[in-house]
């Protein structure tokens, strides 16, 4: 990872969050959706599959780490790895997160804390404000209904 000279300002959205790793605090954001997409249809492809074999999970990890390296939005670090170096190949840019993210100490732990927030996150963006409420009230009856 890359010191930054000067820390990167993070604007006051909900698009912007942060995440506690080990009492540290690391700073993310939710790309435009079209980005992420690209990310996220990589699951399929490599976990469809209940029998995964070792290649397939190495290519889940890879994809995780894709999936760190595109929210990555560190106030204080940049990342070394940058997906144009890689052709926008998101399998060698996400392996290449994961190892600057082990020179920097992170282990699998931390990985497996990030990561299902950040698929969370990522997901829940795609839908519009009313998509959220209308999946938030379907499963309410109402009260009407009832008698």
């Amino acid at each position: 990872m890359l010191k930054r000279k000067n820390p990167r300002h993070i604007p006051d959205k909900p698009r912007y969050f942060k995440l506690d790793i080990n009492g540290e605090e690391w700073d993310f954001r939710l790309p435009f959706p079209i980005h992420s997409a690209k990310v996220m249809q990589l699951f399929p492809k490599t976990s469809k599959d209940e029998n995964v074999d070792f290649d397939g999970v190495i290519d889940i990890w890879k994809v995780c780490g894709a999936l760190v390296g595109v929210c990555w939005a560190n106030k204080d670090y940049d990342l070394e790895s940058d997906l144009e170096t890689f052709e926008r190949n998101y399998l060698r840019f996400g392996e290449a997160v994961l190892e600057e993210l082990y020179d920097y100490d992170w282990d699998m732990s931390d990985f497996n804390k990030v990561l299902p927030l950040l698929v969370k996150k990522v997901s829940l963006s795609w839908l519009s404000d009313k998509e959220i409420n209308d999946r938030a009230n379907f499963s309410e009856v109402a009260k009407d209904k009832l008698n």
